[in-house]
Parts: C-alpha cells; sequence; structure tokens
C-alpha cells in the first residue's frame, strides 16, 4: 500500500518558500505565516499523487482509510490533518465507535478518539466511559478521554447511575468532579471512593472539592480525626473542610510525622 507522508511534503513546501523568500521574513514572521502556507499546500496539485490536493487525494482512497490509518502507525508516519479530516467525512460514526477497541494501540485510538471528536459524536460517550474501566489503559489514551468527557460529566454520571460498578479509576472521578446538574450521584460515588482510597487523600480530595458538594464534609471530618492520617493528609483535609463551608479547630500532633518536621525545618 502506498503511503504519503504529506506532513514531510509540507516540510520540503515550507523550505522551499523559505528558499525563494530568503531574509525576507524573520522567524517570527514565518511562524506567523505558518496558517497561510498550510491553506496554500492543502490546495497545491501534488504531481507525484496524480495532480490532487491532500483532500483529494484521501477523497479517492475513501474505501481505504482505515487501513492507511494503520499503515501511517505501522510504518511510525506522522498522522497528518488530511486523513483525520477525510476519515471524519467518509467513515461512519459506528464504525468509528466499533473501532474503539482496547486491543488495538494507543497510537490508534488516539487516532479514532480525534475523528470522533472531529464529528462532534455524542454516540461515543458510552464507550469512552467504558474504555475509562479497562486495566492498563495506556495513560495518553486516558487524559485524552477525560478532557474530551469533562464537558460531558453529566451524561457520564447518568449512564453511571444505571451502570452501577464496585470499583471507580481515579480517571472517572476525575469526569465526575465538573458535574453541575448531576452533583447527587457524582458525589455519592466520589465520596465511595474516597473513602476506599484513604491512602491517596490528596488525589480524592481534590475531586471532592472541585465538586463543590458540602454532602461530603461528614466524611471528611471523619478522615480527618484519624490518628493515621499523615501531617500532609491532614493539611489538605482542613483545607477541603473549609473549602466547602466547614472549619476544624482541633489542635493535632504530628511531631513523629517525617513530613512535617522537614516543613518546620527540624
Amino acid at each position: 500500500m502506498k503511503i504519503i507522508n504529506f506532513d514531510a511534503l509540507y516540510d520540503v513546501f515550507v523550505k522551499e518558500f523559505i528558499s525563494a523568500k530568503k531574509g525576507k521574513y524573520t522567524e517570527s514572521e514565518l511562524e506567523d505565516l505558518q496558517p497561510k502556507l498550510y491553506e496554500k499546500f492543502s490546495s497545491l496539485k501534488i504531481k507525484n499523487i496524480g495532480n490532487l490536493t491532500p483532500s483529494e487525494y484521501y477523497d479517492s482512497q475513501k474505501d481505504k482509510l482505515l487501513d492507511i490509518l494503520k499503515e501511517h502507525i505501522r510504518r511510525e508516519i506522522s498522522i497528518n490533518d488530511f486523513l483525520l479530516s477525510a476519515l471524519s467525512k467518509h467513515i461512519s460514526e459506528d464504525i468509528l465507535i466499533e473501532n474503539l477497541n482496547e486491543n488495538f494501540s494507543s497510537e490508534y485510538l488516539l487516532a479514532i478518539i480525534t475523528v470522533l471528536s472531529i464529528k462532534g459524536s455524542k454516540k461515543a460517550i458510552n464507550r469512552y466511559i467504558d474504555l475509562l474501566f479497562v486495566k492498563n489503559l495506556d495513560k495518553e489514551t486516558e487524559d485524552a478521554l477525560v478532557e474530551l468527557l469533562k464537558d460531558e460529566a453529566d451524561i457520564v454520571a447518568k449512564y453511571l447511575n444505571e451502570k452501577l460498578a464496585d470499583f471507580y479509576p481515579n480517571s472517572i472521578c476525575e469526569v465526575l468532579s465538573y458535574c453541575v446538574n448531576e452533583k447527587s450521584v457524582a458525589s455519592k460515588i466520589l465520596q465511595k471512593e474516597f473513602e476506599k482510597n484513604l491512602d491517596k487523600i490528596p488525589e480524592y480530595v481534590s475531586y471532592i472539592v472541585k465538586l463543590d458538594d458540602e454532602s461530603a464534609l461528614d466524611i471528611l471530618y471523619k478522615a480527618i480525626e484519624s490518628e493515621e492520617i499523615s501531617y500532609i493528609d491532614f493539611k489538605e483535609l482542613k483545607l477541603a473542610i473549609e473549602a466547602l463551608g466547614g472549619y476544624y479547630e482541633k489542635e493535632r500532633d504530628f511531631s513523629f510525622d517525617k513530613n512535617y518536621k522537614l516543613l518546620k525545618g527540624e
């Protein structure tokens, strides 16, 4: 299968432009020109691909686009915007969602997620959520999914309210912390996960504070009273309690805590 590296061709196009205009533009001005140069390249008829523009080339390959994407990844060729745009134009939403399979590489998943994002897909949301429950999902894919789902946090909460689980990954908790209209569902899950992860108090308490639901104060008071928490955890809990409108004034002795000693210069 013939694979065209359009990013490499664009680099050549830019170098030829700079050479032809040598000394006319500063480095900063050339940087500002990039969008216009890319637009010009987009409409360029390229001889060795049948005198087609990049978009026209992919239109002519519309039945092979997913295979072309896989070849880009296999050969470690950068995935260009023209290919992503063509995938969005020619591959159905349902087929793209079917390709959100954890058995594919992270590069492939990220490309499919990007294409679905270009389409503005809402149908993919449930699959995004399910992917976050996959063990050992790579961090880059997880971060991309969290970023997409943050703006759909209320939909995520509704879905999870119907799909009860024994375990919710921290990525899901992060998404739920952005809920606006479904705070009661989100808070229930976040409080449950907080109590199960008392070895990670700073991380999980941050989700509770972001959700800004004062119903969580009871579990925070319970946690801060524990004699087993560290000085750092104590400080995080105290700040969280205050952020949710509560207060905690009890004096505690952390002279045994190494972080306390370090912070006090002992």
